[in-house]
């Protein structure tokens, strides 16, 4: 094995960096000081992390594992086994649980981790297994270090192996059910791949990242490459041809150790590269961000249960809540007729989620108030009575909160048709209104056609401020106590015209 012992090698401390995406840093969960290695689900609301002490003492013992029912209290049960706890740790389809040490090989388990047996691969000094994982015929693939360094396969649930490929160091194996192969990446950078449940084995060569990768990894049968300088290659046809994908800006090159990623929904990929944190995407792995505050020590694995993200340090265990609104109903645009009532509609599948409803009149979105013609603002539902032609292609669109989660649906447009007074495409010259931006007052020059009609003066809740009658062709009107802003002045009970008036602060 080229590290003989990976856990006594220093891999990084993570940066310290400001998370933008609902949640200030990451919050440590266990309460022992302990290297903490893989977590395994072993069933619902049952899980398992393996803690492996390199140092010969350790709290509370030198080889432990801890369960947990929530994934944020941790506690130790008494495990004996030959050496400290290594990299792999797993589960096969049946429920037996596989587990490495550094020095005494594999060993297994069928009563959820309480006592183990000699799983029969890799017993010799430094023959830790580096990744162990199973297809959905429960066939079994281990990566052994050591002087039994080799891709291991089983096909008969673990009670015989194979080497498959020897003399190398495999640190990281991906099976990828739907196009039934396997891909497996080594230490020397190199990839093979078997598309016979591991009888046989193809190195991938001729590849940009042929000699530079570090990792594989799948979503649904679309197969990601990630490299050692950052660069994702992605194949969409089982591995015939790659292309590049994306590149996460990393320094320096990563080590073909300590790398993961999880994929907690369609949008959002997390990775986490040796000597270079933990990065987010929000856009399928287009983009990255450095995403890692508050988390201590070396970093080794992730881990997801929905949009409970965990990851695991040579000091504990830290915890990252994903937001995950899911709006269910996007508010969508709307044409009515005028003086009728329009409402917007913006479901999330949370039912303790918030909302609130803004619109846009020129200055950016601000909150709405249920004053005036608005109502339910707070509410999934806003309703906008008796529309003006003041509202005619006003945008709306709602922020959802849940808890310190928030997301911003999509912009309704609301359209208004005149279908009652006269064309207000023929009353484009009938008022005009000066000076804009206006201090103290303002001046309505009107058509003869308008004197004694009422004007109104709306706020950008739509609420009334001021209102009167034009008296003459040329009016003066007072702004008062009007704070600084955007105004809409409407002329004529059909609300025949708009003009948007800025007053001055």
């Amino acid at each position: 094995m080229k590290k003989k012992n990976v856990l006594m090698t220093a891999i990084a401390i993570f940066g310290l960096t400001t998370i933008t995406f609902g949640q200030t840093c990451w919050q440590q969960v266990s309460s022992i000081t302990d290297p903490y290695l893989r977590i395994v689900k072993h069933s619902n609301n049952h899980f398992l992390v393996a803690a492996g002490n390199t140092t010969g003492a350790g709290s509370p013992s030198t080889n432990s594992i801890y369960e947990s029912n929530d994934l944020t209290n941790w506690n130790p049960i008494s495990v004996t086994l030959a050496s400290p706890a290594g990299l792999a740790f797993n589960i096969d389809n049946i429920g037996n649980l596989f587990l490495a040490t550094q020095h005494a090989g594999v060993y297994t388990s069928s009563d959820t981790g309480i006592s183990w047996s000699y799983a029969n691969i890799g017993s010799g000094f430094g023959c830790m297994a580096l990744d162990f994982e199973k297809d959905s015929l429960n066939n079994l693939y281990v990566g052994i270090g050591g002087f039994l360094r080799g891709l291991n396969v089983s096909t008969d649930s673990g009670a015989s192996w194979t080497n498959a490929i020897g003399g190398k160091d495999f640190s990281d194996i991906e099976v990828i059910n739907s196009i039934n192969q396997v891909y497996a990446s080594n230490t020397n950078n190199e990839i093979f791949y078997s598309s016979d449940n591991g009888n046989n084995w193809t190195q991938i060569i001729g590849q940009p990242f042929s000699n530079n990768s570090i990792m594989i990894k799948h979503i649904n049968s679309e197969i990601y490459v990630f490299s050692n300088n950052g660069n994702i290659y992605k194949s969409d046809n089982a591995g015939s041809s790659w292309a590049l994908y994306s590149t996460i800006p990393i320094s320096g090159t990563a080590t073909p150790y300590a790398n993961d990623a999880v994929f907690p929904n369609t949008n959002i990929w997390w990775v986490g590269i040796y000597q270079n944190g933990i990065w987010r995407s929000d856009n399928n792995g287009i983009t990255w961000v450095q995403s890692d505050s508050c988390v201590i020590g070396d970093f080794h694995y992730l881990f997801n249960e929905g949009s409970t993200l965990l990851a695991t340090t040579s000091t504990g265990i830290f915890k990252y809540q994903e937001c995950n609104l899911n709006l269910q109903s996007q508010p969508q645009s709307l044409t009515i007729n005028l003086n009728n009532n329009a409402q917007f509609i913006a479901g999330a599948s949370d039912s303790n989620a918030t909302y609130q409803w803004q619109t846009d009149l020129g200055v950016g979105f601000q909150n709405l108030n249920s004053v005036g013609q608005y109502s339910g603002t707070t509410n999934d539902t806003l309703t906008v009575s008796n529309v003006t032609m003041s509202n005619n292609n006003q945008p709306f669109r709602c922020i959802v909160t849940s808890g310190s989660c928030s997301d911003t649906s999509n912009v309704a447009i609301l359209t208004v048709n005149n279908n009652v007074g006269i064309n207000e495409n023929t009353q484009d010259n009938l008022f005009s209104v000066f000076p804009n931006p206006a201090e103290s007052v303002i001046n309505v020059k009107t058509d003869s056609k308008l004197i004694g009609d009422v004007y109104s003066i709306y706020d950008n809740t739509g609420r009334v401020v001021l209102t009167g009658k034009l008296n003459s062709q040329n009016t003066t009107i007072e702004l008062g106590n009007l704070s600084g802003g955007i105004y809409m002045f409407s002329v004529g009970e059909n609300m025949k015209q708009t003009f948007k008036i800025i007053k001055a602060e």
